[in-house]
């Protein structure tokens, strides 16, 4: 009887790993396509029979992308949209934990009329389809003379960044217990220096976590770059990777492959490194009193 129901359960096991790996090589193949098509010469993309693997794997598609001054009139500015998807990515997930964790303090600690109420209507504006408030955020934007500015966009990225930081920067506040803080002003800190000294590096981890999220999902934004930016120059990785696609075509897809490997390989990176961290620091986030 015991044999039975150890075989069901190897049984099971095996099942549900073979799921796992089914689903795996589903998402990853279009993954490894690009990243293997990066690698491959131009006769190599029409070569009959198809070559699933290059023969002899070069790196000549990433050296015209960023080495390549011009294609068919149009400027290659690959390098460019790096820096201003860094720079975009980098500023507003500065500003979105600098206001996010302030106000998430503010509401973990300080009772206030509609405190929790305020909260929850914070998380409830993420629920709220980007593309529905396009139109009048392209409005405003406009408006006050942001518009092909990569100031207007750390703006937008911030303003829809900053409500699911301040609800989760308060989930790692309120984990840590107010005695820690109470010592340390009855030992001659103010609230700020408390706060600085000992709440905000035992809540690191989850602020961290929330700030990388912050980055990817800023570093990897399309929408609201491709209506904002309108200046070749200032163009973001996202938009001008969905350039490279109508200016090189199916033809020369290898150079399409490269830049959007080099474009996934910082968010590559901050996962590989921090994928406990993010696990941790929003389970962290989710504890409340």
């Amino acid at each position: 009887m015991q044999g039975k129901i150890r075989a069901i359960k190897v049984s099971k096991s095996i099942i549900i790993n073979l799921i796992g790996v089914i689903i795996l090589i589903f998402i990853l193949f279009p993954i490894i396509w690009v990243a293997i098509t990066s690698l491959k010469s131009h006769s190599e993309l029409f070569a009959i029979p198809i070559e699933y693997f290059p023969k002899k794997p070069t790196l000549q598609s990433y050296k015209e992308i960023f080495l390549k001054g011009y294609w068919s009139g149009q400027a290659l500015l690959w390098h460019q949209y790096l820096l201003n998807s860094l720079f975009v990515a980098g500023i507003s997930t500065f500003f979105v934990l600098l206001f996010g964790s302030m106000a998430g303090y503010a509401f973990s600690r300080f009772e206030f009329r509609g405190n929790r109420v305020l909260l929850s209507i914070l998380i409830l504006t993420r629920m709220l389809p980007g593309p529905a408030l396009m139109v009048p955020i392209y409005v405003m934007i406009t408006k006050y003379g942001l518009r092909d500015t990569l100031w207007g966009l750390i703006l937008v990225h911030s303003a829809f960044g900053l409500p699911l930081t301040t609800w989760l920067c308060a989930g790692f506040f309120k984990s840590i217990p107010k005695e820690l803080e109470e010592a340390a002003i009855v030992d001659g800190c103010t609230r700020v220096k408390a706060l600085l000294r000992i709440v905000i590096p035992l809540a690191f981890i989850g602020i961290i976590s929330v700030g990388a999220y912050h980055f990817v999902g800023s570093w990897s934004e399309f929408a609201f770059a491709s209506i904002l930016l309108e200046t070749q120059k200032i163009r973001t990785a996202p938009v001008g990777l969905g350039d490279f696609i109508f200016l090189f075509g199916a033809s020369y897809f290898n150079r399409v492959g490269a830049a959007a490997v080099t474009m996934a390989l910082p968010i590559t990176v901050i996962f590989l490194f921090a994928q406990r961290h993010f696990v941790r620091g929003f389970l962290t986030g989710a504890v409340k009193e």
